[in-house]
Order: C-alpha cells, then sequence, then structure tokens
C-alpha cells in the first residue's frame, strides 16, 4: 500500500482531501490532530500493489511476458529493456510481478534515501517544471514526519512568484524567508535549524549568466533537478551539462499524472546516472510527493500499463 498524508484545519476536511485525492475506496490509517498548530492529519492508502497483483497473471511461466509486455508498452531503450529482463530472471522466485520488477529496477537504477534527507536543499530546474509547487509538497511531506521547514525563496524577483510562495508556505504553515543578497542567504542558512527548502527561478540552460546566478546564491546546497516527465528527454540532455555543472546528481520527476509512458526517463536517469528522489503524481498541492523507491517505481510501471490495458478493452468493447 502506497500511503499519503494530507493536512487540513479539521479532521473533515483532511478525510476529504483524502478521499478526493485517492477515490472513495481509500483506507484511512491514522488520524490525528495537533493543537498546538491547530493542523488535522489523515494517513491514507490505496491497495494499488494488490490491484495490480489482482489483474495480472500470476503463473510463473507467464511472468516474464508480462513483465516484457509493461516495458515494451512504456518503450524503454534496448539496452535497458535487455538489462532488466536479464535480471528479472533470476529473481522469478519473487511473489509477484511488482517484486520481480523493483528488484530488476533496484539492480539497475540509483535511488535516493529519503531518511537521509541533507539540511539544505535547492531545486532547480527550467521555467515551469514546478519547482515552486513541488518545494510547497516536499516541505508538506517533512512536516508530515515531523521536520521542521523553512522555504527560502529566491523566485521573488519574477512577477507574480512571490504572492505564489506566500500562499504555499501560508497554507502548509511553515516559515517563509526571502533573502535580497547571498549574504543574507548564508546568514539564514546558519541561523535555522530543520530542514531549508530553496526555491530558485527558472534558469535557461544555455545561459551562462543564469548558471552564475545560481551559482552565487546555492553553493554547495544539495541541488536537485526538477525535471518534468513531459520534458523531450533529448533535449534534456541537452540541458544534463548545464546541471551537473550546479552538481546536481539526483532529480525530481514532476508531472508524471500528465504521461502514460515512462520508458524514455527511465533511459534518461540511467543514462545520466542520476539518482530519483521523489516524484509527484497529482497537481495539487495537498498531495505529498511519493518517494522515488525501486517498490514505487514498480507501482507506477505496472498500474500505467494496466490502466492502458483496461482503457484499450473498454474501447474494444
Amino acid at each position: 500500500m502506497q500511503l499519503k498524508t494530507f493536512s487540513a484545519p479539521t479532521l473533515q476536511q483532511a478525510l476529504q482531501k483524502a478521499k478526493l485525492d485517492l477515490g472513495e475506496d481509500a483506507m484511512i490509517v491514522a488520524t490525528s490532530f495537533d493543537k498546538e498548530l491547530g493542523v488535522a492529519r489523515v494517513t491514507a492508502g490505496v491497495e494499488q500493489v494488490l490491484w495490480i497483483e489482482k489483474t495480472i497473471k500470476m503463473n510463473k511461466k507467464d511472468l516474464l511476458n508480462d513483465l516484457e509486455a509493461c516495458l515494451d508498452f512504456h518503450g524503454v531503450s534496448e539496452n535497458l529493456f535487455v538489462q532488466l529482463m536479464t535480471i528479472a530472471g533470476s529473481h522469478l522466485n519473487l511473489p509477484t510481478l511488482n517484486d520481480i520488477l523493483s528488484k530488476a529496477l533496484e539492480t539497475t537504477l540509483s535511488f535516493s534515501k529519503s531518511n537521509k534527507i541533507p539540511k539544505v536543499i535547492s531545486l532547480v530546474g527550467l521555467p515551469g517544471a514546478g519547482k515552486t509547487s513541488t518545494t510547497a509538497r516536499l516541505a508538506l511531506y517533512l512536516k508530515n514526519h515531523d521536520q521542521e521547514v523553512t522555504i527560502v525563496s529566491l523566485d521573488h524577483f519574477k512577477a507574480g512568484a512571490y504572492e505564489q510562495i506566500v500562499t504555499y508556505a501560508d497554507i502548509i504553515d511553515v516559515n517563509l524567508e526571502i533573502p535580497e543578497t547571498p549574504e543574507q542567504l548564508k546568514a539564514i542558512i546558519k541561523n535555522t535549524s530543520g530542514a531549508i527548502l530553496i526555491d530558485t527561478p527558472g534558469v535557461n540552460p544555455f545561459s551562462s549568466e543564469d548558471k552564475d546566478f545560481l551559482k552565487s546564491w546555492i553553493g554547495d546546497s544539495s541541488p536537485i533537478w526538477v525535471n518534468p516527465v513531459s520534458t523531450d528527454m533529448d533535449e534534456a540532455r541537452d540541458y544534463s551539462g548545464f546541471f551537473s555543472s550546479l552538481g546536481v546528481t539526483r532529480q525530481l520527476i514532476t508531472k508524471t499524472d500528465l504521461c502514460r509512458k515512462l520508458g524514455s526517463t527511465l533511459s534518461f536517469l540511467i543514462q545520466e546516472d542520476a539518482s530519483l528522489t521523489y516524484w509527484s503524481d497529482n497537481p495539487k498541492i495537498s498531495s505529498t510527493l511519493q518517494e522515488g523507491t525501486p517498490d514505487n517505481l514498480a507501482a507506477l510501471l505496472l498500474q500505467k500499463y494496466m490502466q492502458s490495458n483496461k482503457v484499450e478493452e473498454k474501447n474494444g468493447q
């Protein structure tokens, strides 16, 4: 079961958020209310993996065929396809197709451990990648895991960005800092406890001026590349040198809800040797990020594959 936590001023509102996001079949795992903060939290989930297990044939002889069909649907590169299928063939003793694919992904791709989050994280990316909303979601995720969080916005130079980040910080109820100089940012980092999330402005990856701007501000603050799944991956390879020069080794994938196939994204991750941290699968700020784990990624790939099959079956009737 993949779990999500929803926050709201009242328990009823938090429950409504859970039902809207996960559907009426959502299972409520835990509820709580922080009297001091006046925040109600609901943790809920849906049995996605169980649904996948029931839908896909569980005959061991057919598991590799099912996996091959799934990878073919997503359009993974030939090299990655061979790697995943070879590893999967050595783990047919595992109980479910999700477990088998998870093991293949774990062996092939890199994943960042969510329990080893650095104190300072800068989110960098192209304009429109979803950095500000992702900053808010990551803040909500950390807060729901009982961490103190401060958002630092460098995006106040852009019209409208200031109001957006102020609104998000107010909704999530976290501290917000807006430094005017890199020196002020250094002082904030030095004097602030808990996690610090730095929301940066969208950059032009072909601009040395933008590179110099980011380097002067974020320094060595563990940057994460916020990369929409809908981005043309051939173009993304052109951008990779820019982000590598900033010290980026991790990616956070956004807008997975807007695509059906993830093969090019997987191929890009392995070619760039970039570790997956989180991804977003819902445009709602109240929906927290999904952890970039092999199990979660396997479930996402299988879910999209099976949803496509259901649509085709429905259209064929």
